[in-house]
């Protein structure tokens, strides 16, 4: 998904992607989010992803810490 508008057509969220991975949100009221990624040695998976927030402020999230018993071999890789 690469925007979202709403019934007039004034794109309320864009979404940008660097092969294939979301890397920047800009929402309409003019707040970005943008998104790093540290990836698995395989680079199947993103172990951690690193968001700037709109006060340019960083949040480092680990996926494994939000999405419980996630792993390559559950999902079908490796």
């Amino acid at each position: 998904m690469t925007a979202i508008a709403d019934e007039h057509g004034h794109i309320l969220l864009r979404n940008r992607y660097e092969y294939g991975v979301l890397v920047r949100q800009d929402y309409a009221n003019g707040d970005v989010y943008d998104y790093a990624y540290l990836w698995s040695p395989t680079r199947t998976l993103a172990d951690k992803v690193r968001v700037t927030l709109p006060d340019r402020s960083v949040r480092e999230i680990w996926v494994a810490d939000t999405v419980p018993g996630i792993s390559e071999r559950n999902i079908g890789f490796g």
